[in-house]
């Protein structure tokens, strides 16, 4: 008897939610260390967020580490983005790092230019059809029946051999967006920093583009803090971790990742005696005197800038005197737009199928940490 076979022709889609994973380790320096890498490799960052309990003000090392300074360009044709200066001399000789920027992400076309040369495109499929390179329809897109259109996915290795800026692929390329492309203009958030012997920097980028009509000016990201008195926080101990023998005094890391994701959003805190809220501190609470927070938006931050504050973290709560039970550190990706998930190509940002959008990292004394992310360390 034969088998019936099930009809697989319309499959349920691919459930493409983030999935977090915690990490548990501890620093080795500053240079060889998991944590060091990881951060470094997590570039494409537009906020940071420090939470420190029982202090009443953000130490002054933190603030600095966290002052960047983009610069935007406004209305500038993609093709700009890709001149053969630009691509030699800044791509090429620093990390540069490009984002456009749009009211509405969903139904806007959006460009990314990553450290690594790779120019990720997330278009219509008005904008795809006419452009006319290869690519592939958006995760978030598959499956999706509601919402403002169907997004394609375009990724380009500009720094491979194969794009030399005298290749005949790049003068294709250039010469596609020149012609298909010329009537859509983007604003552009652009961070970069030479190498050591490289003449250029952002102030003569902006020289440059501003040599060429476009409107472009040094912006400084928006850097608030705050300070959050008698708050409940939970008891957390670095081997509390997901499998572990966990002491009963101590609260879940699970718990704990799903409080910072509350307290991040200020849902901890209610606004007045309407706003209601089922988050609660995971047990077993401690109430903290002080709070501090601080965050960084508005802007690409440098992953070393993320690097610095964690590492000052964890020099000031090595100190002896130190009554800090431990601090975090959350830095976020654009998560608003299919930029976020599938189109961050891997083994060039990161060995990974999917780029994280987020990682969250808690800073304990003795140089331990818990490092949480939305893909596989």
């Amino acid at each position: 008897m034969k088998r019936k076979r099930k009809n697989n022709r319309n499959p349920p889609p691919r459930d493409v939610t983030p999935k977090s994973c915690v990490m548990c380790g501890k620093l080795k320096g500053h240079t060889d260390s998991f944590l060091t890498n990881f951060i470094r490799k997590v570039d494409l960052i537009t906020s940071v967020h420090v939470m420190i309990p029982n202090c009443a003000s953000m130490p002054m090392e933190i603030t600095s580490a966290l002052q960047v300074q983009n610069l935007v360009v406004e209305k500038l044709p993609l093709h700009a983005l890709l001149s053969p200066h630009l691509i030699r001399n800044y791509l090429k000789s620093g990390s540069f790092c490009a984002l456009s920027l749009s009211d509405d992400q969903e139904s806007q076309d959006k460009v990314v230019l990553l450290p690594n040369g790779y120019l990720c495109l997330s278009l219509s499929e008005e904008t795809y059809s006419r452009l006319g390179l290869p690519g592939k329809i958006s995760r978030i897109s598959r499956g999706n029946k509601i919402g403002t259109g169907k997004k394609y996915e375009v990724r380009i290795p500009l720094l491979d051999e194969s794009y030399q800026v005298n290749s005949k692929k790049y003068r294709n390329l250039l010469a596609k967006i020149k012609e298909r492309m010329e009537n859509q203009l983007f604003d552009f958030a652009i961070r970069f920093t030479p190498n050591e012997n490289s003449k250029f920097t952002i102030q003569t980028l902006e020289a440059r583009f501003t040599a060429g009509c476009y409107q472009a000016s040094l912006k400084s990201a928006r850097v608030e803090s705050q300070t959050t008195c008698d708050l409940h926080i939970p008891r957390i101990d670095w081997r509390a971790v997901e499998g572990a023998k966990q002491p009963v005094q101590y609260a879940n890391c699970n718990d704990v990742q799903e409080w910072l994701g509350a307290e991040l959003l200020g849902l901890t805190t209610p606004i007045d005696e309407s706003f209601a809220c089922s988050m609660t501190c995971p047990a077993p609470p401690v109430q903290s005197p002080h709070v501090v927070h601080t965050a960084t938006r508005g802007g690409l931050v440098h992953p070393e800038c993320v690097l610095g504050a964690v590492q000052t973290l964890s020099s000031l709560l090595s100190t002896a005197d130190c009554k800090i039970p431990y601090a975090c550190v959350t830095a976020l990706s654009p998560t608003d737009s299919p930029l976020s998930r599938g189109t961050l190509p891997a083994c060039s940002h990161l060995d990974h199928a999917v780029s994280p959008t987020y990682y969250s990292l808690i800073v304990f004394p003795g140089q331990r940490y818990w490092l949480f992310s939305n893909s596989s360390p």
